[in-house]
Formats: C-alpha cells, sequence, structure tokens
C-alpha cells in the first residue's frame, strides 16, 4: 500500500468451532486518494505540499507537488498539465514509456529546465532528467563514492536541495549536508566548484573550491553567468572567474529556499519568513508574504511561489497585489458527512472513543480532529492553524476532547470551541518539553507522557503538573519495583 494511502483498520478477534483465535482486518475509515486535477484550470487543482518551481521558456511554470508525487506544469493559459508521476510513492520506473505513468518519490525537492527541453528534478538523494520524450533517467546521484570528484555523477553520493543550470548547459547541485556546490557537465562528470565540505563560510576573495559554504540550499545565476547560492540566511557569489564572496550577509531567522531575479536585475529571496527582495545595499527587504518553499520570476516580472500553509501556488504581479496562481486548498478533502469509509485520511495518529460510540481521529496533516459517528459518517470536529498538527487525543466524562499538537494542549468541550489549556513552558507545566501519550483518570486528572524530557506528568485539574515517573535521563535504570520518579524512561 503506498505510503499516502491512510486508512483506520479494524481489527476483529473471532473464536471458531474449535476456539482457535482468527484474525480479520477491515478498513473502518479512509479512502485512496487520486489526483483529478490534470488538465483542469490550476486555480481548481487539489494540490498538496508544495516545494520547487521554475520558469518555463513559454510563459509556463513547473513545481513538484510532495502530497501528490507528482511533477506539474501550468501553460500559459493557465491549465494545469500532470508532466511526471502517477500518484504513487515509489522509485521511478525508468523503462515507463512516460514519466506521468510512473511512480515518483515524496522527497522531491526542487525543479528546473535542463537547457533542452526537459527536465531536472530533485529527490533529496538524486537528480532525475525528465527527457522531452517523457524517458525518466538518474543523472546524479545514488551512488556512493564521496565526493567522487572526477568520476560519474551517478556513482556520487549527493545530499540534493537547490539545483541550477548554466547557458552552457552544466548542472549545478546544492550538496546539502555535504556542505558543496558541485558541477556535472553535459558528459555526466562531476565535480566541486564551491565548499570543502566542512560547515563553515570563509574563503571570500579566494577560489570557491577552496572556500568553505555551510549547508548550501538554493541556486540560481544571474544575467552575467554569476552563481549565487543560498546558505542559511547568508548568499554568496561565485563569479565568472571562480572567485568567492558574500552578496547578502546571515540575517537572523531568514533560512533562503529560493534564490531568483526579477527582470530588473534585483535579487529576490524565497525564505521560511516570506520574500524578500534585496535592496542596493545587500539589506533584505520582506515582501509580506507566508513561508516560501520555492520561487521564480515569469517573463512579465511576476512572481510565483509556494504557499506551505495552503498547499497554493501564489503570483505577485509587478503591482504587488498577491493572487492565488493555482490550487484550490482541498488537497485529501472530502465533504462534510461523508461516510467514514469514502474520506481521506492524512497520517492519523490519535483515536478516542467516548461512551456514545463516536470515534474521534486525529488526522494530523490535515490538521484536524475527525469525527466519526456510529453509522460511519464523518465531520471535522476541531480544525488547527497550518503546521498544527492533532497527535493524541483523550476524552472526559463531559463528553469532551483533550488534543495535543505535539507542544500545546487543547481542550473542546461537548459542543464547545477549542480553547488552549497548556503548553511547553507554560505555569502550569513548566518543566515539559512536549508532549506524546494523554490519559485521565476519574478524578479529571491528566497524565501526560513527555518524550523528550523523559517524564510523566499529573497535570490536576487547578494546579501546576506535578513529575510522577521518569528522572529526565533516558534509560533503563532504577525499574521494577522502584518508586517511578527514580526510574529512567
Amino acid at each position: 500500500m503506498p505510503l499516502h494511502c491512510f486508512r483506520l483498520i479494524a481489527y476483529f478477534h473471532l473464536l471458531s468451532a474449535a476456539a482457535a483465535a482468527q484474525s480479520v482486518i477491515t478498513t473502518y475509515a479512509g479512502s485512496d486518494w487520486l489526483f483529478n486535477g490534470d488538465g483542469l484550470p490550476a486555480i481548481d487543482a487539489p494540490l498538496g505540499e508544495l516545494a520547487g518551481v521554475a520558469p518555463g521558456p513559454d510563459g509556463s511554470f513547473y513545481f513538484v507537488d510532495r502530497g501528490n508525487r507528482m511533477v506539474m506544469q501550468i501553460d500559459a493559459q493557465g491549465i494545469l498539465r500532470v508532466i511526471a508521476g502517477n500518484g504513487v510513492e515509489g522509485p521511478p520506473v525508468m523503462a515507463a514509456p512516460l514519466a506521468k505513468n510512473a511512480p515518483f518519490p515524496a522527497n522531491l525537492t526542487a525543479v528546473t529546465g535542463d537547457g533542452i527541453g526537459g527536465l531536472y528534478v530533485t529527490t533529496n538523494s538524486t537528480v532525475l532528467q525528465i527527457k522531452p520524450n517523457g524517458r525518466v533517467s538518474t543523472v546524479a546521484g545514488g551512488g556512493e563514492q564521496h565526493p567522487g570528484d572526477g568520476g560519474r555523477a551517478i556513482n556520487a553520493r549527493l545530499n540534493v536541495s537547490g539545483i541550477a543550470v548554466d547557458a552552457a548547459g552544466n548542472l549545478f547541485i546544492a550538496d546539502f549536508w555535504n556542505h558543496r556546490v558541485r558541477k556535472v557537465t553535459p558528459s555526466g562528470v562531476i565535480t566541486t566548484i564551491a565548499g570543502t565540505g566542512t560547515e563553515n563560510t570563509s574563503g571570500d576573495g579566494g577560489p570557491a573550491s577552496q572556500a568553505s559554504v555551510a549547508r548550501p540550499n538554493a541556486l540560481a545565476f544571474d544575467a552575467a553567468g554569476n552563481l549565487y547560492i543560498g546558505a542559511g540566511g547568508t548568499v554568496r557569489k561565485v563569479s565568472v572567474n571562480g572567485t568567492i564572496s558574500t552578496a547578502v550577509t546571515s540575517r537572523e531567522g531568514i533560512y533562503i529556499t529560493a534564490i531568483l531575479f526579477e527582470p530588473s536585475g534585483a535579487m529576490v529571496l524565497g525564505t521560511y519568513g516570506g520574500l524578500y527582495r534585496v535592496n542596493d545595499s545587500g539589506v533584505p527587504v520582506p515582501l509580506g508574504t507566508d513561508p516560501v518553499q520555492g520561487a521564480a520570476a515569469g517573463l512579465d516580472g511576476s512572481i510565483v511561489f509556494s504557499d506551505v500553509r495552503q498547499n497554493r501556488l501564489l503570483k505577485m504581479p509587478p503591482n504587488g497585489q498577491v493572487g492565488t496562481f493555482a490550487g484550490n486548498g482541498k488537497f485529501r478533502f472530502a465533504p462534510e458527512g461523508t461516510p467514514a469509509i469514502g474520506s481521506y485520511l492524512f497520517r492519523p495518529v490519535g483515536v478516542a472513543l467516548n461512551p456514545q460510540g463516536d470515534l474521534f481521529v486525529g488526522d494530523s496533516n490535515n490538521f484536524r480532529v475527525l469525527k466519526i459517528t456510529p453509522d460511519g459518517h464523518t465531520s471535522t470536529f476541531m480544525q488547527l492553524p497550518r503546521f498544527l498538527r492533532p497527535q493524541a487525543l483523550v476524552l472526559d466524562g463531559a463528553g469532551g476532547v483533550y488534543v495535543s499538537d505535539g507542544g500545546t494542549l487543547y481542550y473542546v468541550p461537548l459542543g464547545g470551541t477549542p480553547r488552549l489549556f497548556a503548553a511547553t513552558g507554560s505555569s502550569r507545566i513548566p518543566l515539559l518539553g512536549g508532549i506524546g501519550g494523554l490519559a485521565l483518570d476519574t478524578g479529571g486528572n491528566l497524565y501526560i507522557a513527555d518524550p523528550f524530557r523523559h517524564r510523566i506528568f499529573k497535570l490536576p485539574p487547578i494546579g501546576i503538573a506535578q513529575v510522577i515517573a521518569g528522572t529526565g535521563t533516558p534509560g533503563f535504570a532504577g525499574g521494577d519495583n522502584s518508586p517511578a520518579i527514580q526510574a529512567q524512561l
């Protein structure tokens, strides 16, 4: 079963006439998600988690959709086309006659044109090429040679984040954890052009190959052929003669995910803090957008970027008025009241059952708690903001639900609205590092498993939480027959 098919499974243990037990498994909730946006106006397509974005030569844009395991194109008329991926997660089948008929992995990171009518697409460890005839091949990564300079690129071990192609058709790869930028020639030979493998930032004014580059993540060329490297909050520049310098000094709170150049030559940075335009003094000025995973400049001067919070591509034209370019925000969406067996779950992690037979499910990557009634119909019981993923659930005797999202605990009374109950570092649980499992006793005391600080807390209805088990050190010492607070967990 592909990883994007998420279901709730019910187990029933039956006794035969011979009293021998056998197990029967059935699907209680969840169905396979099938992308249905190919050929639709891009704005109506149910896109998933989006990453890299690249411009086409004809006014189109390409992007990778991790959620749907696909590479897609939006043509100049605004119609969405699937270029690669059949929606099934897996390694690409190189023998497939068309890339769109092949499975693709979920760890897609970037896309760019190859300069000869095809595309380069990256996973965490490889660079794939989709040729104009639809065939897929690996052009770099997947091997065991490190760094592999001077050898075949497909034999090198890489950790790929960003890519770029120069005017001569050479492929450049941001080799993130190897702290290098690699170059692959059209003949398939790989070399290092920047970085020594040391996680540092040094070497300005000297050859880029002798300089340290820490965790390069984004690459781009300007019109003059200079290469720009986004590394954390810093942009390094490798000039045509191979000399490296710092173009943008590191800024706290900025993590660069994309670099692009507007027709005017101005540099724009995509970051987890939004878009920034770099002014003439080399200072990034915020443009006021949500977190960006990928971005590209259009022929008309517009900027298209991925909004990771809404599963949409947004477009900022030269006048600065941002609007939706692609995506309807309904990835893995089923209308309220859909039978549970036909609903789309996205990494369900916590379940709880109330006395009335209602089942509550932490549908984590849909950022909600789903309620399934005894007759098998679904509704959204609680919708959390993006990036807050419900995990552990527990019900109280009044029909309310406690829900954790990692470091925050909410309480939803029966028929009421969610309210913040406690959080890591709060006055009620000052020692809490994170929330794992939850349990509730008849006295209304809430028990919280802290997987980060290796303790169990008891939180009374009123007052401050107390540690009842665990020393704070991971291990197994102080076990059976010892006081629980002296035991390692």
